[in-house]
């Protein structure tokens, strides 16, 4: 089975959830099929140094610089969303039509519907487009947060574009994948002719950066902060991708609404945001009520290990957010919003979801006086996992949706060629 499969950033090191969903799947059917990967990076230099550790995985690795960032009040580009644009790369396009042309290509999988435009409009390969997330329910999402009458304009109508251009990328496909429940139900709702795929994230990962000895340079160990905290002292710890605007929006909510009520109550208590690209409004919070920016680490696990409770205040998202199921897989208790939850099912039920922010500093606030609350808290997510898919699991969900794929299109082809349609 031959799959060329699209990205927008080279899924190597796994320092965010798409990142590492994307890459906890090649590494495991990299062994089953034959992979070449295509990624549009924002972060070219970067990723075009660290593309041969995927060699591994796969036959081939090509990474391409993304177009410029558009700035436009209303949020589109030329018609088009601002991750369509960013991924319309000519160099991409050129060799993905030239792979196509040679008839190697049994599936093209596509990571976002943004990532379409890179194919011919005809070509004999069967296209998936899998959603990590409803692109135009987070612009929806921010729109309504924005209390400022330009932003909440653009939001709207950027997320009005990326709705039709979702739907029409769907179409235009073979197939559909998505990693919940409920996105599934609005694929088959906003387009009920579309064959749909549930296709999980998994759980049972190391937190730890898969890094080989030139990666390091850019990585901090956080041992200088964890080394400073006294023993006794309560941490709070939310870990994010900061190059994410929806987790830069959350770590603003912590601090700004969440903290300054937590340390009214608890002023002993430390912060960790952990994670890659801080902006400088949120490394401007380093060393301020009791706030410690990492930055991109080599471990994770420190920083589980130490938290007194994990916070995920995120206001904007879909999808499976991986950072709960890493608390969950670490044993921790969690205190999140029910945009946290998104996706979990009943599981969600093993932490506590609490949406304005006196409410989510009470929760804090209680669970860490509370410590036999909170063992029971972290008892109960050590035992959510097991009903939690495995990455071994999705990556065989993943296989047999391109198996599929490739059975119902040498069904068509022996139909047509029996109907004497065969093109």
């Amino acid at each position: 089975m031959r799959v060329l499969f699209l990205t927008s950033h080279l899924p190597y090191p796994p320092y965010s959830g798409g990142r590492r969903r994307e890459f906890e799947l090649i590494r495991r059917i990299g062994s089953e099929i034959d992979l070449t990967i295509v990624a549009v990076s924002k972060t070219f230099d970067e990723d075009l140094r660290l593309a041969p550790a995927l060699y591994s995985s796969c036959r081939s690795v090509h990474v391409f610089p993304a177009q410029p960032e558009p700035i436009h009040g209303d949020g589109t580009y030329a018609g088009v969303p601002a991750k369509t644009w960013r991924n319309m790369s000519a160099q991409a396009k050129g060799l993905v039509h030239r792979l196509l042309a040679s008839n190697d290509v049994d599936v093209v999988h596509c990571e976002g519907y943004f990532m379409m435009p890179l194919l011919p409009l005809r070509h004999h390969a069967q296209t998936l487009i899998v959603e990590q997330n409803m692109d135009f329910q987070l612009l929806e999402q921010e729109s309504k947060l924005s209390s400022d009458p330009e932003v909440n304009h653009a939001c709207s109508r950027a997320a009005d574009l990326a709705f039709k251009t979702a739907i029409d990328c769907w179409r235009r496909s073979s197939a559909c994948g998505v990693l919940t429940q409920e996105d599934l139900d609005t694929v088959r709702t906003l387009a009920p002719e579309v064959w749909t795929f549930l296709l999980p994230d998994g759980f049972d990962h190391t937190t730890d950066l898969p890094l080989g000895s030139s990666n390091l340079d850019f990585c901090n160990d956080g041992g200088s902060i964890l080394n400073t905290v006294p023993p006794d002292e309560p941490v709070l710890l939310f870990v994010a991708n900061f190059a994410y605007q929806p987790n830069v929006d959350a770590a603003h909510f912590l601090v700004r609404e969440i903290l300054p009520t937590v340390l009214n109550e608890n002023p002993r208590t430390l912060t960790i945001l952990a994670g890659n690209s801080p902006t400088e409004e949120l490394v401007a919070y380093d060393k301020r009520m009791g706030v410690h920016v990492t930055g991109r680490v080599k471990s994770l696990a420190p920083f589980y290990n130490r938290a007194t409770l994990v916070v995920v205040p995120v206001r904007i998202g879909g999808g499976i957010k991986v950072k709960m199921l890493e608390a969950f897989a670490q044993g921790k208790a969690c205190v999140t919003t029910s945009v946290g939850v998104q996706g979990l099912g009943g599981i969600a039920r093993n932490c506590v979801v609490r949406d304005e922010p006196s409410a989510f500093a009470r929760a804090v606030c209680h669970y860490l006086a509370d410590e036999e609350g909170r063992r029971k808290l972290e008892e109960q997510a050590r035992l959510a996992t097991r009903e939690l898919f495995t990455w071994q699991d999705a990556s065989d969900l993943l296989l047999r949706s391109y198996e599929e794929l490739i059975a119902a299109h040498s069904r068509d082809r022996v139909l047509s060629a029996s109907t004497g349609t065969l093109g």
